[in-house]
């Protein structure tokens, strides 16, 4: 369990530290498709790699090259292309989101809260089995209409297709303002100023992430040392998350907006079947959309071979929170 208080301002939530463990289980299928492209853009980008290659560029250069024909048509950071799959995705710590939610509670009232950067509602849904009433906003057209869909007949969530710089919400109109690991991609100053504007006075700001903890599980930890192993060159998403995640306290602080942050963070286990955590890689747009399909089939078989020696599979997860009170102006 970590956390840290700034010591120049402390406010309700001061020392409000917990540490937390917990289960679940998912479902899933896996589902992945391909696409080829022109053999005469094949043909020309081979050439271009050939010649970086003679020029002393990485070997597996050459291969992503000559075989885009086979190159998937996942694009980074898009993840429209990926949403079908995110029902896969690991759940956050329950404790710590229930402990958040009691104290947004205490705080304020209505209990409302806009979710932002929702995806395609996980963390929305837990918001709302709590006694949330939600607003869910998501800028991908996609993650929305795929959460739509899992949340059809609730009348607890609404969802609105807006940017976290401009959520299109009424000022002052929410309790409490959640960004689930969705942070590291927003325009950070702008955000900020945007979830001051829909915070009602004395309103709570929570940033969450939920990732794989390599510390604590050996397994995880062994497969992404084998994707560095296969593709070094390869851009990560897990690097601009941790290093958000290293000034989130810093941008919080200083914004001149937010004040009292306190850092919670959760170990939790989730117990997951091998088909579903199959299913879970599909949402990894960093590596779907930089192999091609030949590399990505081998990646995969690995992994399954590798979860298959192991059995069930009970993987270890951490899910870490930034809470922050609205600043009183004046």
């Amino acid at each position: 369990m970590l956390g840290s208080v700034p010591q120049r301002r402390r406010g309700r939530l001061a020392d409000k530290q917990i540490g937390a463990s917990y289960s679940a289980f998912t479902l899933g299928e896996p589902l992945w498709g391909t696409l080829g492209l022109a053999t005469n853009l094949q043909c020309a980008i081979g050439v271009a790699c050939m010649a970086a290659a003679l020029a002393g560029k990485w070997r597996s250069t050459i291969w992503r090259c000559i075989s885009v024909k086979n190159q998937s048509a996942i694009e980074y950071g898009n993840f429209g292309d990926v949403a079908k799959f995110y029902l896969s995705r690991p759940p956050y710590a329950h404790r710590l989101i229930s402990m958040l939610s009691s104290f947004a509670k205490s705080c304020q009232t209505p209990s409302t809260v806009a979710d932002i950067g929702a995806g395609t509602g996980a963390l929305t849904i837990l918001l709302a089995d709590m006694g949330w009433i939600c607003r869910a906003v998501e800028p991908d057209g996609r993650m929305l209409e795929v959460g739509k869909s899992i949340t059809s007949g609730r009348n607890d969530i609404e969802w609105v297709q807006s940017s976290a710089e401009a959520t299109t919400l009424r000022s002052a109109d929410f309790s409490w303002v959640c960004v689930g690991n969705s942070y590291h991609w927003m325009k950070r100053e702008a955000a900020l100023r945007e979830f001051h504007r829909i915070l009602r006075p004395g309103g709570i700001i929570s940033v969450i992430f939920n990732l794989s903890d390599f510390d604590a599980d050996d397994f995880q930890a062994r497969i992404e040392e084998e994707i560095r192993r296969r593709a070094p060159d390869i851009k990560r998403a897990r690097p601009p998350i941790e290093a958000a995640m290293e000034k989130l306290e810093e941008d919080l602080d200083s914004s001149g907006l937010f004040e009292s942050c306190v850092r919670l963070t959760a170990r939790h286990i989730v117990e997951m079947s091998i088909t579903n955590y199959l299913a879970s890689w599909n949402t990894s747009h960093d590596l779907r959309s930089q192999m091609s399909t030949e590399e990505w089939s081998d990646l995969l078989a690995f992994i399954e071979d590798a979860s298959k020696k192991r059995g069930q599979l009970s993987l270890v997860f951490k899910t870490s929170a930034w809470t922050a009170e609205k600043r009183h102006s004046g």
